[in-house]
């Protein structure tokens, strides 16, 4: 199993538009994560209907809604309180889950996940912090329980990232430090850039 890509862009449902994506998408988003797990499932397939014309190759893993990710042939991440093992069933091409430790890491590797998302590592820009933010030992631990699964989400920037990747991170996840930049497909590929050099 390999992942999509270094970095991996979390978007909220009323960022999949165009006037939003489309310059990512020219500067090289690869990867992007669409947390619509609150959408009610007519709301997500709409959603859908207008963004995969879009995406030009680019991986798109749907937040929540295994169901829909399976029969749209779509990767699918799954919250904290996700199915793996229910999901893992439906035959997705990939499958991420949400973990806060290393515990919950390695719960989610063991009964089926592909990867997880490890956060806080620092403290996010797009939403409030959850408890302690736990930093790059705990990133460390993680990636080399769980080598090449683990990716890095919790306010990682481009200045950051290469520090998560030295730690073992798979990928970062980057929401706040892009979308909410001046210039967001610059600020991604300032971090494409950042991902590239800590090869």
């Amino acid at each position: 199993m390999s992942l999509p890509d270094r970095l991996l862009l979390v978007v909220e449902p009323a960022q999949a538009v165009p006037a939003v994506l489309d310059p990512m998408l020219a500067a090289g988003l690869r990867w992007l994560w669409l947390r619509a797990k609150a959408l009610a499932p007519a709301e997500v397939q709409a959603l859908l209907e207008r963004l995969l014309p879009r995406l030009d190759g680019a991986t798109l893993s749907l937040g929540g809604h295994p169901a829909i990710a399976a029969a749209a042939g779509l990767a699918c991440h799954l919250p904290r309180d996700g199915d793996v093992g229910a999901a893992r069933r439906l035959g997705l091409p990939l499958l991420g889950y949400s973990a806060h430790d290393l515990g919950e890491a390695r719960a989610a590797i063991a009964a089926g996940a592909d990867y997880v998302t490890l956060s806080p590592v620092f403290a996010p820009t797009s939403k409030p912090l959850w408890g302690e933010a736990l930093g790059l030992e705990s990133l460390a631990a993680a990636a080399a329980s769980l080598p090449g699964r683990v990716v890095a989400l919790g306010g990682v920037n481009a200045e950051r990232l290469p520090a998560c990747l030295a730690a073992g991170a798979g990928a970062v996840a980057v929401a706040g430090a892009i979308l909410g930049a001046a210039d967001p497909a610059a600020a991604l590929a300032a971090c494409r850039a950042a991902a590239a050099r800590s090869k």
